[in-house]
């Protein structure tokens, strides 16, 4: 089965940064990966997006739906990597 193409559009995006204990973010991210520093802070995130019209590819904008989406990110990295893809991607 082929999985269809989704469009839509981001209606808005928020970002928020901040650092945190890099104690207390060690226990929440999965081994092996360590939390991302900056002048010895873990760097954390939410970010909020609105999506509007999504739909599958070549619908009409009505048919789609509107979501808002709030995300919790964490700028970690796996020994050898400089960045998060997953956070990349959203960021």
């Amino acid at each position: 089965m082929k999985i269809p193409t989704i469009h839509g559009y981001i209606d808005r995006r928020i970002l928020i940064n901040f650092t945190a204990d890099p104690k207390s973010v060690e226990k929440i991210i999965p081994f092996p990966f360590r939390p991302k520093l900056y002048k010895d802070k873990a760097i954390v995130g939410i970010c909020l997006i609105r999506l509007k019209n999504i739909k599958p590819k070549g619908l009409p904008d009505f048919v789609g739906v509107n979501s808002t989406l709030v995300l919790d990110c964490i700028e970690y990295l796996l020994t050898g990597i400089d960045n998060c893809s997953v956070c990349n991607a959203v960021h």
